[in-house]
């Protein structure tokens, strides 16, 4: 009985050991959420204008432990070169997908929290449209994608800093500026999930 005891007391730690690891691994907050965002635009020279700043928001959920689905809405400012007080105001939207390839594990931050890494991609539509004063006010709506890298960053039960790198490609058949632009955009979000915490 005293010898039975302790192997089956090993056997079953060894069999829970994995299995505790997966559920670690594969567990997710799947409640819906908000992120607010600031972005900088390193805007393609094509573009004849400066780089900008943007802002916008995103909606999304995780739908399992390695994915993340989002809608996200962006609106950026760009000053034209020449002079002429000409600007870009731009908004854009696109469906992307988000994939946790560490699952939701990532790397450990203290003893609660961890920083998730992701990759992202997207497709959407893009307004560019230019205003001033001699411009004549062009605006073109065009397809885009978007492909980047980002962090996630839980800091507490109600919120988690985000924060990515995306090349985008706007495909604006040469409508405005001569050329499809190739931009860059640098964002900084938190992300505020509704509901209580799971």
């Amino acid at each position: 009985m005293f010898t039975f005891f302790p192997r089956s007391l090993v056997a079953c730690c060894l069999v829970a050991a994995p299995l505790a690891t997966h559920a670690q691994s594969t567990s997710f907050d799947s409640r819906w959420y908000v992120t607010p965002f600031a972005s900088y635009v390193g805007a393609d020279s094509s573009r004849q204008s400066d780089d900008g700043w943007g802002s916008g928001i995103a909606f999304g959920r995780a739908i399992n432990p390695y994915w993340n689905v989002e809608l996200r809405v962006t609106y950026e400012s760009l000053d034209a070169n020449g002079g002429f007080g000409a600007e870009y105001k731009n908004w854009a939207a696109s469906i992307d997908g988000q994939w946790f390839f560490m699952g939701r594990q990532g790397w450990p931050v203290g003893q609660q929290y961890s920083i998730q890494p992701y990759l992202v991609a997207g497709i959407g539509a893009i307004k560019d449209k230019v205003e001033g004063p001699t411009v004549g006010n062009p605006d073109k709506t065009s397809a885009m994608i978007n492909l980047g890298a980002g962090l996630v960053w839980p800091v507490a039960p109600w919120g988690r800093v985000v924060a990515d790198v995306r090349y985008r490609y706007d495909d604006n058949r040469a409508n405005i500026g001569g050329s499809n632009f190739n931009d860059w955009l640098f964002t900084v979000g938190l992300q505020i999930p509704f509901g209580p915490a799971q």
